[in-house]
């Protein structure tokens, strides 16, 4: 099966997931576009593989930060980025799985149905349902919530 990345949240808080996050404002230049390109490629379905990154302008220095799913990804997006702006770019990209996750690449859904969330919020949208005992991949955790990968069809 493939997985379907998605957040998850709980009420009874059995697996706890992000808060808040950060987000970089998408400037309209010429790498936006490329990004979005290299984003059809290494991420066409966003159920399956995570490529978000946004790339701004920090003085003479291009900034290009965000998330994917795959090295090969983030040293396209840099490479590509540097040929294209020139000068010096600042890589704040983050491959996941996060290492800060340590040995936790897997977690088990502890409630019966566990809600999942398109948005780092209870009152967000619902995106879909985990039963107990389903299998999730961990990809990143910030504050109360995690980004998981699903299998696809849950």
């Amino acid at each position: 099966m493939k997985p379907r990345s998605v957040f998850f949240g709980t009420l009874a808080g059995i697996l706890l997931l992000f808060a808040s996050c950060e987000r970089a404002v998408k400037t309209e230049s010429p790498a936006t576009a490329v990004l979005d390109s290299l984003k059809a490629r290494y991420a066409p379905d966003g159920r399956v593989a995570v490529f978000d990154l946004t790339c701004m302008r920090q003085g003479s220095v291009a900034v290009v930060k965000g998330d994917v799913d795959n090295p090969a990804a983030r040293e396209d997006a840099l490479t590509t980025v540097r040929k294209l702006l020139g000068g010096e770019v600042l890589d704040s990209i983050r491959v996941l799985p996060d290492a800060q996750l340590g040995d936790k690449k897997f977690g088990i859904v502890a409630v019966s149905v566990g809600n999942v969330r398109t948005r780092l919020r209870n009152s967000a949208e619902l995106c879909t349902q985990a039963m107990m005992g389903m299998v999730a991949k961990l990809l990143k955790k910030q504050g109360g919530w995690y980004f998981i990968q699903l299998p696809i069809g849950t």
